[in-house]
């Protein structure tokens, strides 16, 4: 038995171009419930977008955009934390980002550097103190000394005469 003919014989192109794009979108849409049915549960969506491609959608204009900006900066460079080569990538990234900068700004940002690693040093000094106090090795100055008052009587357990030369 031959196939039954589904589609006219006298269709324009206009209407063969818009029953093939219904086609299409309705063989997408039953992958995506398949997949949807596979999966039980997980949302299938059709945007993914990861935190290099946000950052780099991002155009930030007012002072909370650019807190926005710096945090998911941060968060993708501090991945990298643990690397030997860190500090040395710090150094070149603020010298590389500030050659556009005016000498002022950059001073402020030697500065906040500058109240930031004296900050460090302090909290490093407060910890090796911590240190030093947790010891307990004993000394002189911290001795304890008993101040018991001997009120024994000893005049009757001494005899001048029994000590002989």
């Amino acid at each position: 038995m031959p196939k039954p003919n589904l589609v006219p014989e006298n269709e324009t192109e206009e209407e063969k171009f818009e029953r093939r794009q219904r086609e299409k979108n309705a063989i997408i849409e039953s992958d995506i419930a398949n997949a949807a049915d596979l999966f039980s549960g997980v949302k299938v969506t059709d945007e993914v977008v990861t935190s290099a491609s946000k950052l780099e959608t991002m155009k930030p204009k007012t002072k909370e955009q650019f807190a926005e900006f710096t945090t998911e900066l941060v968060a993708l460079i501090q991945k990298h934390e643990k690397q030997g080569l860190y500090v040395s990538f710090l150094e070149g990234l603020f010298r590389e980002l500030s050659q556009g900068v005016r000498d002022v700004d950059v001073r402020k940002f030697a500065s906040t550097l500058t109240t930031l690693a004296n900050e460090k040093q302090k909290a490093a000094k407060e910890a090796q103190k911590t240190k030093k106090k947790g010891s307990n090795k004993p000394s002189l100055a911290t001795a304890k000394v008993d101040t018991v008052i001997d009120t024994k009587d000893y005049s009757n357990d001494y005899d001048e005469f029994d000590d002989f030369m």
